[in-house]
């Protein structure tokens, strides 16, 4: 397997982002403080165990080639910034059209491995939503969720988003599904969405909510958070 090493800082980005606006909201909401102990959102102790070594570049090549099962690996990548990211496209969708998921690798500091557990505030929601594009943000039919949940035994951070709006020119839609874990030293980010093919984009709402909801989306995370949940112990 050949794995692509790119000088470029525009594959985590989004990741990366989300980390730093939830981190902000937490500053500001709650007067969070950087001490070198691992403090959540809430300014209290996450519980993780940062004594754990951070993924080296061999890790990353061994984490971009792991096989999922009813999954097609693709674009296996260790970039120059200290880390990685594959892709993973259902083999056998049981839904109209096949889902993908983009997983990113990264090494985290205490300031940025908050508490999971914590439910975030309306700031940090407010945070995160900010990320998607002003068309969705402004949306008033934008389906919404985010919050802590349980996949495959581990507490993540989990933001689901679904919009559909009609354009003059055309229309212009969202349907993601994101869940963070990490474990004090690392963090495994997970981003899936629908794999579009030759059809394109969905042409109506109710389309693109077939083709994937929130459930859809966290089934696909807990596959892959499964396959690599023994990464962060």
């Amino acid at each position: 397997m050949v794995v692509k090493r790119l000088d470029t800082r525009s594959t985590v980005a989004l990741f990366v982002a989300i980390l730093a606006l939830l981190v902000a909201g937490a500053c500001s909401d709650d007067g969070g403080g950087r001490d070198g102990s691992s403090e959540g959102a809430s300014g209290e102790s996450t519980g993780q165990d940062t004594s754990g070594e951070a993924w080296t570049d061999v890790d990353f090549e061994r984490l971009v080639g792991i096989e999922v099962e009813g999954y097609t690996l693709q674009n296996p990548t260790v970039t120059e910034f200290g880390n990685a990211r594959v892709e993973y496209v259902e083999e056998n969708p049981a839904g109209p059209v096949a889902l993908s998921a983009r997983v990113t690798f990264q090494d985290c500091d205490p300031f940025i491995c908050f508490d999971l557990a914590s439910e975030p505030g309306e700031g940090q929601r407010s945070n995160i939503r900010s990320l998607l594009p002003l068309i969705h943000i402004d949306n008033p039919d934008l389906v919404e969720e985010i919050g802590s949940d349980e996949l495959a035994g581990r507490t993540v951070l989990a933001a689901y988003f679904r919009s559909f709006v009609d354009r003059d020119n055309g229309h212009s839609t969202a349907n993601v599904y994101q869940a963070i874990a990490h474990d004090g030293t690392n963090i495994i980010s997970i981003n899936v969405s629908p794999s579009f093919g030759p059809a394109g984009l969905a042409d109506t709402a109710e389309e693109l909510e077939e083709w994937m909801g929130a459930d859809e989306g966290a089934a696909v995370a807990t596959d892959i958070l499964t396959a690599f949940s023994t990464q962060l112990d």
